[in-house]
């Protein structure tokens, strides 16, 4: 009798192991979009393997956590279809630069000797939870090269800010909707030089990246919840279920286990 309890803890602790959340934390880089209406993970990890359908089959979940402790989760759908990127920027304003020549979004020459060289590119309106991608390529012919701010809201508060280089690249998700958003690009010095600028929204992830819907065997492209105060831009562990087991092969796991049990009582 005692043989048989050991041989049922044996079949139930396996069947727990083996369902169990598996994690994703050692991830050098985690992103998304978290708007209602296209959402998608995507990490340095593959996730293809993961993926099912935007059309009904979900056979994993995933459950994100920021770096406050606050949570994104939803249900993994097809695979993205190559990362797809929409321009925002379309031109400049001058507001300091002693010389300043401009081609469409590129700027062709700024030339600054003392304070306040400074300009601004158009405004956007921000959806919340949108996936933006920058990139600066400059060629520095004297001095030092100047900052890019991303700002945003009425206070043109900045997203982030980066003393740019050669060339850089910057991931973020904006989030805090129905407001304007722009970039700066500036320096109080001697700089002389021209960039060619993108700013563009993430709009699909590559097909190591998953689309992310709302309900389990659902198409709508949306988070199942978001913790009021997620911040997308710090999170730290990524975590999958398998829930095509969790709801199908469990159940029947459960049976076997019931019936084994009286089995057992009854020796």
């Amino acid at each position: 009798m005692h043989r048989n309890r050991f041989l049922l803890a044996s079949i139930i602790n396996f069947a727990l192991a083996l369902f169990c959340t598996s994690g994703l934390n050692a991830q050098t880089f985690k992103r998304g979009d978290f708007t209602a209406t296209n959402a998608f993970y995507w990490s340095d990890t593959d996730l293809s393997s993961y993926a099912g359908t935007d059309l009904g089959s979900t056979p994993y979940s995933i459950l994100l956590t920021d770096g406050a402790g606050k949570t994104a989760r939803g249900f993994i759908g097809a695979v993205g279809a190559g990362e797809t990127l929409v321009e925002k920027l379309t031109g400049w304003s001058n507001i300091g630069y002693e010389t300043f020549e401009k081609t469409g979004k590129n700027i062709t020459s700024f030339i600054n000797s003392d304070v306040d060289g400074n300009c601004a590119s158009n405004k956007w309106t921000v959806v919340s939870g949108e996936l933006y991608r920058t990139n600066f390529s400059v060629i520095l012919n004297s001095g030092a090269y100047p900052q890019v701010d991303l700002v945003k809201g009425e206070d043109y508060g900045y997203e982030y800010r980066i003393v740019s280089s050669a060339s850089f690249e910057k991931y973020i998700t904006l989030t805090g909707g129905g407001v304007l958003a722009g970039i700066y690009f500036w320096i109080n010095g001697n700089t002389n030089g021209s960039v060619n600028p993108m700013h563009r929204r993430v709009t699909d992830p590559p097909a190591t990246g998953v689309h992310i819907v709302s309900a389990y065997g659902g198409s709508t492209r949306a988070w199942t919840s978001i913790d009021s105060g997620f911040n997308p831009n710090t999170i730290t562990s990524a975590l999958l279920s398998q829930e095509d087991e969790d709801r199908l092969i469990l159940p029947a796991i459960k049976k076997v286990i019931k019936k084994t049990t009286k089995n057992v009582i009854k020796r």
